[in-house]
């Protein structure tokens, strides 16, 4: 799987400008495309790398770092990755890092993510926290057909 090769060179450069042999990095482009290359993979790993990317990228934007901290594409692609998972550990995890983001930063995309990483989990109460997301998105008028048309279709699901 290519994710692996791009997930082992990504982490190579990390190493490379940790011990001083190499003074930039890729920006958070760079560390998107290995996110969204782990979001195509499906590999039962994948979740896991994403989260090593991740810390990674709060890591090294903590110590100045410049252009590496996690944007809203990071956010989504996490999500996306959770939700490609759809096991119920993995969607427990989707819903603490989604947690711990900043609601003001969200935007209409990564909400949909959520939604949707939802939509394939199996967790318990998984309608009433789409629900829940969607009043938010509500309130700040992010909510789109795309939101409704999500959680409308997994209630059903559910209920079947």
């Amino acid at each position: 799987i290519v994710a692996f090769d791009v997930h082992r060179y990504l982490m190579d450069l990390v190493q490379s400008y940790d011990n001083g042999s190499i003074k930039v990095l890729p920006s958070q482009v760079g560390f998107n495309t290995v996110l969204n290359s782990w979001a195509g993979a499906r590999h039962w790993k994948a979740y896991r790398k994403a989260e090593e990317i991740y810390s990674t990228m709060e890591r090294l934007s903590a110590s100045g770092a410049k252009n590496v901290s996690p944007d809203q594409f990071t956010n989504a692609l996490m999500l996306r990755i959770y939700a490609n998972s759809g096991k119920k550990k993995t969607a427990k995890r989707a819903i603490k890092f989604f947690n711990k983001l900043n609601n003001e930063d969200l935007d209409t995309f990564t909400y949909n993510c959520m939604l949707i990483m939802l939509s394939r989990s199996d967790i318990d109460g998984k309608v009433e926290n789409a629900r829940s997301i969607l009043k938010v998105m509500e309130k700040r008028g992010l909510a789109n057909i795309a939101s409704y048309n999500t959680v409308v279709s997994y209630a059903c699901r559910s209920i079947i």
